[in-house]
C-alpha cells in the first residue's frame, strides 16, 4: 500500500469514526504502521475533517520524516502498542458514548445481565 492510499485511508477512517460519534472534537487518533514508518493524525484536529497534507509520517522513534502539523499527543501509545505486538498494523482509539459512559459508572462488565449474552458469547 503506497503513501498516499495510507493517507485516503486514515482520512476516511477519521470521518467514519466523527460521522458515528466514535469521537468529537479533536478526540481520539488513528496511526498505520508500514515497514519502518508510522502514518498518525496530528495533535488538535477533529477526525471528521483531515485531509491527506494533514497526516505525519514519522519513524518508530517519533522523528517526523514529513508533514507540518504536531504529531498526535498520544504518539508514545501508539509507539509502545506496535513495539509491544508486531502482528498490529493499524490503531483507532475513538471515545464511543456509551463506552465512556459506562466506564464512567461502577458497573462490572462481568456481571451477567442477560442471559442471551452470557449463552452466546459468554462473560
Amino acid at each position: 500500500m503506497e503513501s498516499h492510499s495510507i493517507k485516503t485511508g486514515i482520512c476516511q477512517i477519521g470521518k467514519l469514526m466523527y460521522d458515528n460519534k466514535f469521537v468529537v472534537a479533536t478526540d481520539g487518533n488513528i496511526s498505520v504502521r508500514k515497514d519502518r514508518l508510522i502514518f498518525i493524525t496530528p495533535s488538535g484536529m477533529s477526525k471528521g475533517e483531515l485531509t491527506e497534507p494533514d497526516i505525519i509520517l514519522t519513524d518508530l522513534c517519533g522523528k517526523k520524516v514529513s508533514g507540518t502539523r504536531k504529531i498526535s499527543s498520544e504518539f508514545i501509545m501508539h509507539q509502545k502498542i506496535y513495539e509491544t505486538r508486531p502482528d498490529i498494523m493499524a490503531i483507532c482509539h475513538a471515545h464511543p458514548i456509551n463506552a465512556t459512559a459506562v466506564s464512567m459508572t461502577d458497573s462490572d462488565l462481568n456481571e451477567p445481565l442477560l442471559q442471551e449474552v452470557i449463552l452466546t458469547i459468554g462473560k
